[in-house]
């Protein structure tokens, strides 16, 4: 991983370097080597340093990092390719598609386990756009030969078809990234005072930190608005395709395990409503691929055990969904920032409970 100082502020920790040919910015911290790697990546218009804070006056107890690592964890953030003013990566990769992204997490990924001789295990943790790195992300682990144990949105939008329209407005810079335009920017900000609100009133970024320091522009096929840049063009050009390449190819059944954690701001009302229920069919139809055609076989000359199965796969939405208080942010302040570290540690013993009920159905 190649590294180098760019114009621009870093904050303590940051790395930038150019990986599969594509600027990124990292941050990580060694924990126990005897624990999977908690692996964040950051959703539209954001760095990943919204994980781990790190601005003038913050307090690392308002950001999931800081919990991560003293529950034992390695933490690493992940920036895809972004532009920011002042610039802190090198605005040059406004065509990043999602399988760039997801290879480029991924070879990252890899070069963090190598260099620190960690176990080859991460757990995957995606906010809001990033939900469309899942594909990508655990095809490329499979070929670095590293295991997600498993997956969690953060109020995630997966590469599944119209879940949202499209944003009005969408425009892009001069290098041809996509703008994160004054709407974007206030609705992010509505959800940031939500959070301060939630924690008593505290300052957690000051909102002109916020747009100048965590707010950036952004590749515009990985948000799935219909848009890919076109270089010959130089133009931002209708395409529905962009964004759902991978995951149009992938069986659901082929993913890992996942979870999910939303909020019940109605601020953030289709996460609020949708996530437990998105993610719950997704997770339904991904232990179900954990079956084999003998198992099937099996569940049908053995229908009491059959439908112990059923009951277990049913019910894994309500077993590895939860919710915390917030919206879009809700991950931000001490108060949803330790409770999502805690619940992806709950998670992490209820899934292996539920594979463990499953595996006694067959014994």
């Amino acid at each position: 991983m190649s590294t180098s100082r760019k114009p621009g502020f870093l904050y303590t920790g940051e790395k930038i370097s150019v990986v599969n040919n594509a600027p990124t910015m990292t941050y990580f911290v060694r924990g126990d080597p005897a624990k999977p790697m908690i692996v964040v990546i950051p959703g539209a218009a954001h760095p990943a340093r919204i994980f781990y804070g790190g601005h003038e006056n913050s307090d690392p107890v308002d950001f999931i990092g800081h919990w991560f690592t003293r529950f034992g964890y390695s933490f690493l953030a992940i920036s895809y390719p972004f532009e920011s003013e002042p610039a802190l990566l090198p605005a040059d990769r406004p065509d990043f598609t999602v399988q760039e992204w997801g290879n480029q997490a991924a070879e990252v990924t890899m070069q963090i386990i190598k260099q620190e001789n960690l176990p080859r295990r991460a757990i995957l943790l995606m906010w809001s756009m990033a939900g469309k790195i899942l594909q990508p992300y655990f095809q490329a682990a499979h070929n670095y030969a590293f295991d997600v144990d498993f997956a969690v949105s953060l109020v995630a939008t997966p590469a599944i078809r119209g879940l949202r329209e499209r944003p009005p407005g969408t425009t892009s810079s001069k290098t041809g990234y996509c703008i994160a335009s004054p709407q974007i920017k206030q609705s992010f900000l509505l959800h940031l005072q939500e959070q301060s609100a939630i924690n008593g009133g505290k300052c957690i970024i000051p909102d002109d930190t916020y747009v100048r320091e965590y707010v950036a522009n952004l590749p515009v096929g990985l948000t799935g608005w219909g848009y890919r840049w076109s270089e010959q063009d130089r133009q931002l050009i209708d395409d529905k395709n962009v964004a759902f390449e991978v995951a149009d190819q992938t069986s659901m059944g082929d993913l890992p395990y996942l979870c999910s954690i939303y909020g019940d701001s109605p601020a953030d009302l289709r996460h609020s409503i949708a996530d437990k229920y998105t993610w719950g069919f997704m997770m339904m139809y991904q232990l179900m691929g954990t079956l084999t055609p003998a198992e099937k076989m099996f569940l049908i000359e053995n229908p009491e055990k059959g439908k112990r199965v059923t009951r277990i796969i049913q019910g894994a939405p309500d077993r590895l969904s939860a919710l915390v208080q917030g919206g879009h942010h809700f991950f931000i302040g001490e108060k949803g920032a330790k409770r999502t570290a805690e619940l992806v540690v709950r998670f992490e013993k209820d899934l292996a409970h539920l594979k463990s009920e499953l595996r006694a159905v067959f014994q």
